[in-house]
């Protein structure tokens, strides 16, 4: 039976849960804010349900209301059916979850635009690891490898609460594309409780990396990530992991100078493996206006017998110095 704007009743269980997460009752309002955060395929022995109250649920669109933050989750073909997202935004998921079967059935796949977009948005993948992937270089596939394969555990993630991400990492997982896309969940996406989920003194240096060449590009670290968002509680135990050392811990140490974090400055070098601050460093760090930070790392230095970073030091100080 229809009502009497001819919706039938599985149009109106959606209605209702649409208006319900939306915390309104204008059904143009909550449609207005809905957003595909991820998209996914359920087994049908798992028997979930579409917020319709059609079930077995496969093919899913995971959608969140951008004022509220509840989620539901909405079958593509209701989504295409009952028009309660946007075309493009349709079209984009339903490209999204292709592509995404494409891969889970076969590793040759590639990561097309709009996965990569969802993947982006969710913190999976960095601006520059997209460009990386959308170029599809042959030097870069091995690289490529592991980001697809942190895309496809992410987005299986990014819907599911950390409860559901405890009882789903049972041996063998989490394997370690769970535990990157779990550290980029908490650190880029700042769902700092599914740090809970994985066990940090099994994570391995490589599990902080962000980009191709991190001994480079320092700052292409989760733990460099870490410290520019604030998250410093994160950031030390990602490199008490790691011991401290290493480019990820400078890299660390870097966006705490760029950020005047005295407080992390000073634990860094308290550290027995602490590495001497480089040539940007001391860049950063005589044009910081806390001069605490300064004396910090000239008196490690000084007692470090780190000669190499109180020369640049000096010259970055004739550099700023008036004439």
């Amino acid at each position: 039976p229809q009502d009497a704007v001819g919706r039938n009743r599985f149009e109106r269980r959606l209605v209702a849960a649409i208006l319900e997460a939306a915390e309104t009752e204008s059904l143009d309002d909550a449609r207005a804010g809905l957003q595909v955060v991820s998209v996914g395929r359920f087994c049908k022995s798992a028997g979930r349900t579409c917020a319709c109250g059609q079930k077995p649920l496969q093919r899913v669109f995971h959608v969140r209301h951008k004022g509220t933050g509840k989620l539901l989750d909405i079958g593509r073909d209701c989504a295409r059916r009952f028009r309660m997202l946007g075309e493009v935004q349709t079209q984009e998921a339903e490209r999204a979850l292709k592509n995404l079967e494409d891969l889970n059935e076969g590793r040759e796949a590639k990561v097309r635009a709009d996965l990569c977009k969802l993947a982006h948005t969710n913190g999976l993948l960095t601006s520059s690891e997209v460009k990386i992937m959308r170029k599809d270089r042959p030097e870069d596939q091995d690289y490529i490898d592991e980001l697809k394969s942190i895309v496809l555990s992410g987005l299986d993630l990014v819907h599911r609460t950390l409860e559901e991400i405890k009882e789903l990492f049972q041996p063998p997982r989490p394997i370690a594309a769970d535990r990157r896309a779990v550290l980029r969940l908490v650190i880029i996406a700042n769902r700092r409780n599914l740090l809970e989920a994985i066990d940090l003194t099994a994570l391995q240096a490589k599990d902080l990396n962000l980009g191709r060449d991190v001994r480079k590009k320092p700052e292409q670290s989760l733990a460099s990530e870490a410290v520019k968002n604030g998250l410093l509680e994160e950031a030390s135990s990602l490199l008490f992991a790691v011991s401290w050392s290493g480019p990820h811990a400078l890299g660390a140490l870097l966006q705490a100078v760029r950020r005047e974090e005295l407080s992390f400055v000073e634990t860094y070098l308290q550290q027995p493996n602490a590495s001497a601050p480089n040539a940007e460093a001391a860049r950063l760090v005589i044009r910081a206006e806390n001069p605490r930070i300064l004396e910090a790392l000239l008196a490690w230095c000084e007692q470090n017998s780190a000669q190499a970073f109180l020369d640049e030091c000096l010259r970055e100080a004739c550099k700023v110095a008036p004439e």
